[in-house]
This record gives structure tokens, sequence and C-alpha cells, in this order.
């Protein structure tokens, strides 16, 4: 929804006067929420507002459908013309990929990223939606929060038993990438492993806790 006054002006609109464009539109009637389809970014160009999400085909199967691409949605600021900028094309059946995530990290630059199978992709976008480069890809996955930029580096992390994630993605050159999983201090030591499972015990506060292994180990961080 487009409104037509200028919020810097003190309005967000005048006389209820906005008009409304259709980016995406879905099968069904009103009232069918589950549109196989959801949206994780929007940034605003020198030329065009920039939307960032996944879905099916959307055709009349697409609530049976399970796999999404991801996409990068353009709306012309001129002329309110909408340009689909379709990033994956995995067939039907083939995975999917998460909801998407944008940032700026330049004038009109923006980057990218989505997870699939434990991993997670990323590329460029320029101020219309195109992709700008290849697609890099890093072992790992993506938060609820969106990443920031930090200097010259593109930073995030993830949480999950009791485990933090960084992640860093060096803008300067996409290939170079660094994660650092902190154990929230824990000093793990193994006990001992039997039937397959180490016992381990924090030297430093003694916790413990089991961890199937494939072989013996002497200490887990």
């Amino acid at each position: 929804i487009k409104y037509q006054t200028d919020v810097s002006s003190g309005k967000f609109s005048s006389n209820g006067n906005c008009k409304v464009i259709n980016v995406l539109t879905f099968p069904g009637d009103a009232g069918e929420n589950v549109t196989g389809a959801s949206v994780g970014g929007f940034e605003i160009s020198d030329s065009a507002y920039l939307i960032a999400g996944n879905s099916v085909i959307q055709d009349e199967s697409n609530l049976t459908r399970t796999t999404r691409n991801v996409f990068v949605a353009s709306v012309d600021k001129s002329t309110d013309a909408v340009t689909m900028n379709w990033l994956t094309n995995y067939e039907e059946g083939d995975g999917t990929t998460s909801t998407p995530q944008m940032v700026e990290i330049a004038d009109n630059t923006y980057m990218l990223l989505w997870s699939r199978d434990g991993n997670v992709y990323y590329t460029k976008v320029n101020g219309t939606g195109q992709q700008v480069g290849e697609t890099y890809s890093l072992e790992g996955a993506l938060s609820d929060c969106v990443p920031v930029v930090n200097g010259d580096k593109l930073v995030w992390y993830t949480w999950a038993q009791e485990t933090n994630t960084f992640y860093d993605i060096d803008l300067n050159d996409l290939s170079q990438t660094q994660t650092t999983v902190i154990e929230n201090g824990h000093h793990y030591e193994n006990q001992g492993v039997t039937d397959g499972y180490a016992a381990l015990k924090c030297s430093e506060c003694g916790d413990e806790k089991e961890l199937q292994v494939a072989t013996s180990i002497t200490a887990y961080w």
C-alpha cells in the first residue's frame, strides 16, 4: 500500500488516499490464509521498493506444494511496475528455502541471505533487486535477528543447546567467512565412554552431560 503523502510533512496519509500495488497474487478465496509464501525483508533504494521473500509456485496446487524459492520483488517508484527477480529455482519436492533476510551494505547494494539443508546462502542484489555476482554458502544457520554490518563484516549469531555460534562474512571478499562457537564458559572434560556415550563434566562448575560419540575423546569444548 503506497500512501501519497510525504511522511516528513507530519502527515502519514491525506484524506485516506492510497494506492494498492499487487506484488504477488495467490489463488483461492478471501480468508484462505495459507499462502505458501513469506516475506523477510523490505528496503528502499533510489529507484525502487524492494521486498525479499520466498514462495511456492502459485497455481491451483499451491496449498499442497512444499518447495519455496527465493525472490526479490522490485516496485518501481515512478511507474509502480513490479519486477520479480527469482534467485533460486529448486524443483518441487527438492527441499525448500527459509524466509530470506536482506541487509543494506552500501548505497543501493544489499545482501540477501537464506538457509537450506544446513547451509546459509548469500549474494548481493542491486537497487532494482537484481543479483550482482555469484551465490556463496557457508555451513550454519540464520537466526530470527537480521544480520548487521560491523565495519567491513556482516555479522550475526545463533543460540542452540547452550551454544552461541557467531558468523561473519567479509564484505570485501564474500568468499571469506568465519564461524566462532562459544560453549558459554563451560570446559567439559571426558570422564569415560560407555556404550558409545561420553560422560562429560565441566571443570569450572561441575555441570555434567552425556554426548554420543563415534570414537573416544579426551576433551569437549
